[in-house]
């Protein structure tokens, strides 16, 4: 799936303000890995912002998101370690004992990884997502473009 394609689904479900969309994979999903692990099936449920107002079974268009950049891996990746680290060097440069120094490169990890979540939380899971530019044909059969 690029960012420039356009999909026709159908809205299975919806919670919590996204709709779950389920589209058929196509000839075109082949080279891609957005659906990585749906690689056997002939469909995928993706979730997606609802800003068209879809209802359930409503058939939708749908945009994909627009690829994540690597400093999202970067900051999954080196964001949690580097506070391990940071615990680790200033527990050791108080002259801690070796409970204390582990216990603080612990908390240090804790508090990445607690970084990484809120961030891909409030950031990442709203910005780089499917998004539901469309109503193609309605529930009870009235037709919207």
């Amino acid at each position: 799936m690029n960012e420039s394609d356009v999909h026709v689904g159908k809205v299975t479900a919806l919670k919590k303000g996204k709709a779950y969309v389920e589209i058929m994979r196509s000839a075109a999903c082949e080279g891609c890995k957005a659906c990585f692990f749906a690689a056997g099936k002939k469909s995928i449920i993706l979730p997606a912002l609802n800003d068209a107002g879809a209802a359930e079974n409503d058939t939708v268009e749908i945009k994909p998101p627009p690829p994540r950049p690597y400093t999202a891996f970067l900051v999954l990746f080196v964001l949690p370690a580097a506070l391990l680290l940071a615990g680790l060097v200033a527990s050791a440069a108080l002259s801690w004992s070796e409970p204390l120094i582990i216990a603080s490169a612990f908390i240090g990890l804790a508090a990445g990884l607690l970084a990484v979540f809120l961030l891909d939380r409030l950031y990442y899971s709203k910005k780089y997502i499917s998004r539901i530019i469309g109503i193609v044909e309605k529930t009870k059969g009235e037709k919207r473009i």
